[in-house]
């Protein structure tokens, strides 16, 4: 598996007025979708600001039936969608770079995590094309809204065909 990259990354804040922890400010609901919302960096994949996946119609037109990702329509750009992941690994925690910083909060139980995994615990799915980690890195306790966002891993064969469509780029794993 390899690390999902998109190409750009948009200067906005998709999840402004997403529902939030009043301890800490993280998202509470990852699918949230806002009004309205267009998308200025005009890149088959890309990243805003906070965090949020936005891929192209031509992105969702090859991968759309791969296993383990969705793609909502983003309200207001008819030429995007919002890419969630569902089929989760658990990242081994006891290696690679993987730190945790100040307290828990005490309204969702949320941490900030950071670093890169290197190895998983209990393997992968066979039929996955797309999976996400379990682990949410970022910061929370932020004084304005934050989202935690995991790593999302694509199997090498998808990850071929979307290099070589130039649709996005993608990292190898760090070794432990």
């Amino acid at each position: 598996m390899v690390r999902f990259i998109p190409r750009a990354e948009d200067p906005q804040e998709f999840f402004v007025g997403a529902p939030a922890c009043g301890g800490c400010n993280a998202v509470t609901d990852h699918a949230w979708l806002p009004e309205r919302f267009r998308v200025r960096n005009r890149h088959p994949s890309l990243n805003t600001y906070d965090g949020a996946v936005l891929v192209n119609r031509r992105f969702v037109g090859l991968v759309g039936t791969s296993p383990g990702v969705v793609f909502d329509a983003v309200p207001g750009d008819a030429e995007y969608y919002r890419m969630l992941v569902d089929t989760v690994v658990v990242v081994d925690r006891t290696v690679g770079k993987y730190k945790v910083e100040g307290s828990e909060c005490s309204v969702c139980g949320r941490i900030s995590q950071y670093g890169w995994p290197v190895r998983f615990c209990g393997g992968w799915p066979p039929e996955a094309g797309f999976v996400r980690t379990d682990v949410e890195y970022g910061t929370v306790g932020a004084t304005r809204i934050c989202h935690q966002t995991p790593n999302i891993l694509v199997n090498p064969g998808l990850a071929s065909m979307l290099t070589s469509e130039r649709l996005c780029r993608f990292r190898a794993l760090d070794s432990e």
